[in-house]
């Protein structure tokens, strides 16, 4: 089983995919960044497997738990399964499947900023 999964890796450069796409979406993720420089202060990660620190006030100090609880919520609503993670909870832990195209992200980050837009 797990050599015929690396073939399917292989043979639909899966790899090459997670890259591509990884840094695709980190790119407009870093767009939303400079949309909400108050509210988002890093976008971290590297391929498919990234976070969106969330904070108040542009103030690392004080993380934003209730806005990524919030974005979480209104991510599940609309089909998209993210969570959060560090400490304080308030970083948007993304890490969809490796098969995931452009236009699966271009609705991932429109997604994350309507819920931005609705939390304000």
């Amino acid at each position: 089983a797990g050599n015929a999964v690396l073939e399917v890796i292989e043979n639909e450069n899966l790899q090459k995919n997670s890259l591509t796409v990884g840094n695709y979406l980190k790119n407009i993720l870093n767009d939303l960044k400079n949309k909400y420089p108050d509210k988002i202060i890093e976008i971290r990660g590297e391929g498919l497997f990234l976070g969106i620190d969330l904070v108040k006030n542009e103030d690392p100090n004080l993380p934003d738990e209730k806005l990524a609880n919030f974005i979480i919520n209104y991510c599940k609503k609309s089909g998209l399964l993210i969570s959060t993670d560090g400490p304080d909870n308030n970083v948007i832990k993304i890490k969809p499947p490796i098969i995931i195209n452009e236009s699966e992200a271009d609705f991932l980050a429109k997604t994350i900023d309507k819920s931005i837009n609705a939390y304000v």
